[in-house]
Protein backbone atom coordinates (compact mmCIF):
# COMPACT_ATOMS: atom_id res chain seq x y z
CA UNK A 1 0.00 0.00 0.00
CA UNK A 2 1.28 3.50 -0.80
CA UNK A 3 0.71 6.77 1.04
CA UNK A 4 0.30 10.18 -0.51
CA UNK A 5 1.48 13.26 1.34
CA UNK A 6 -0.24 16.28 -0.16
CA UNK A 7 0.84 19.89 0.36
CA UNK A 8 -1.84 22.48 -0.37
CA UNK A 9 -1.03 26.20 -0.49
CA UNK A 10 -3.44 29.07 -1.11
CA UNK A 11 -2.21 32.60 -1.71
CA UNK A 12 -4.76 35.40 -1.49
CA UNK A 13 -4.07 38.79 -3.04
CA UNK A 14 -5.83 41.77 -4.53
CA UNK A 15 -5.81 42.19 -8.29
CA UNK A 16 -4.07 45.56 -7.93
CA UNK A 17 -1.06 43.89 -6.23
CA UNK A 18 -0.29 42.21 -9.58
CA UNK A 19 2.10 39.55 -8.25
CA UNK A 20 0.53 36.60 -10.07
CA UNK A 21 3.26 36.24 -12.71
CA UNK A 22 5.99 36.52 -10.08
CA UNK A 23 4.40 33.83 -7.90
CA UNK A 24 3.91 31.50 -10.88
CA UNK A 25 7.57 31.99 -11.85
CA UNK A 26 8.69 31.05 -8.33
CA UNK A 27 6.42 27.98 -8.35
CA UNK A 28 7.86 26.94 -11.71
CA UNK A 29 11.42 27.37 -10.40
CA UNK A 30 10.51 25.15 -7.42
CA UNK A 31 9.11 22.50 -9.80
CA UNK A 32 5.57 22.71 -8.42
CA UNK A 33 3.51 20.99 -11.08
CA UNK A 34 -0.04 21.96 -10.16
CA UNK A 35 -1.27 25.53 -9.84
CA UNK A 36 -4.62 27.19 -10.42
CA UNK A 37 -5.26 30.94 -10.55
CA UNK A 38 -8.79 32.05 -9.74
CA UNK A 39 -9.79 35.64 -10.35
CA UNK A 40 -12.92 36.90 -8.66
CA UNK A 41 -15.41 39.27 -10.20
CA UNK A 42 -16.32 40.48 -6.75
CA UNK A 43 -14.23 40.83 -3.64
CA UNK A 44 -13.83 42.62 -0.37
CA UNK A 45 -17.48 42.47 0.65
CA UNK A 46 -20.26 39.94 0.92
CA UNK A 47 -22.84 41.40 -1.45
CA UNK A 48 -23.95 39.08 -4.25
CA UNK A 49 -25.57 41.82 -6.32
CA UNK A 50 -24.08 41.96 -9.82
CA UNK A 51 -24.07 45.78 -9.85
CA UNK A 52 -21.77 45.90 -6.83
CA UNK A 53 -18.72 44.51 -8.62
CA UNK A 54 -15.45 45.39 -6.96
CA UNK A 55 -12.94 47.62 -8.72
CA UNK A 56 -10.14 45.67 -7.00
CA UNK A 57 -11.26 42.00 -6.97
CA UNK A 58 -9.37 39.21 -5.26
CA UNK A 59 -7.14 36.60 -6.86
CA UNK A 60 -6.38 33.22 -5.33
CA UNK A 61 -3.47 31.02 -6.39
CA UNK A 62 -3.93 27.44 -5.25
CA UNK A 63 -1.09 24.96 -5.60
CA UNK A 64 -0.75 21.38 -4.57
CA UNK A 65 2.00 18.85 -4.80
CA UNK A 66 2.13 15.30 -3.56
CA UNK A 67 4.72 12.69 -2.79
CA UNK A 68 3.89 9.00 -3.07
CA UNK A 69 5.73 6.79 -0.62
CA UNK A 70 5.68 3.01 -0.32
CA UNK A 71 4.56 1.74 3.07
Amino acid sequence: MSKKNIKLVRIYMKESEDHVKEVLTILDDEKVQHAVVLRGIEGGHHSAHILSLSLDPSSIITTYDFVVSRA
